[in-house]
């Protein structure tokens, strides 16, 4: 098993693309919707999609190629809820904004927020229009997951300078720390991006990121 599988979940519906490793025994899955799950080495296979392929009989082969084809990404049903794995360090609020380098095209990087908690983030994004404001995302984050928001070319950077961010944390189904709701102004200075020594190595990208700390409690 490496970085770029396709796998399945053995003992629950599920499955995704692995993305990374911690230790011997936890590997990261992305499933379709963009979350990262931790799971054990032990409790997921790869897919050898060929060798499923080939098994399968007539008529069912021709029924998957055609669902394939007909469904459309957004139209997949949502079949996996990852579960909530806390960490001992994860009762300390901390959420990141990280833009990653596209390494298929230049001057292009990818936009995550990133949840190092064991909170559910409720987040809003939101971008001065004049005297007003404009709210361009609103978005959950699952608990110790990161979600990729968007992919950013240069011309857009400068939209993202001044931003206001606001969130609510909480845990489901047991007791919690209350959490203050946060109201942060986040400066995005684009001319970080024209300088390498900005990028910095992250636990949670295997390039370096260019990373502002939306809150840290």
């Amino acid at each position: 098993m490496q970085i770029g599988d396709k796998v399945r979940f053995v003992s629950e519906v599920g499955g995704g693309i692995v993305t990374r490793f911690q230790g011997k025994n936890t590997v990261f899955v992305e499933d379709e919707d963009g979350f990262e799950v931790p799971m054990l080495v032990s409790q997921v296979v790869v897919i050898d999609e060929e060798k499923e392929r080939r098994s399968m009989p007539k008529d069912e082969k021709q029924e998957a190629s055609s669902e394939r084809r007909e469904m459309e990404p957004c139209d997949r049903p949502i079949t996996f809820r990852p579960k909530v794995v806390e960490r001992a360090e994860g009762n300390v609020l901390d959420v990141q904004m990280c833009f990653v380098p596209n390494e298929r095209k230049a001057d292009t990087w990818n936009l995550y927020l990133v949840n190092d908690s064991n909170y559910k983030v409720t987040l809003q994004i939101l971008r001065p229009q004049g005297e007003a404001y404009y709210m361009c995302a609103s978005m959950q984050l699952s608990p110790n997951t990161k979600q990729k928001l968007q992919e950013m070319a240069l011309d857009e950077v400068g939209q993202w300078e001044h931003i206001v961010v606001q969130m609510l944390a909480v845990k489901e189904d047991k007791p919690f720390t209350l959490q203050m709701p946060v109201s942060k102004r986040v400066h995005i200075p684009p001319q970080k991006f024209h300088k390498a020594g900005a990028f910095q190595p992250t636990p949670f990208f295997p390039q370096p990121a260019l990373s502002f700390s939306l809150v840290k409690d």
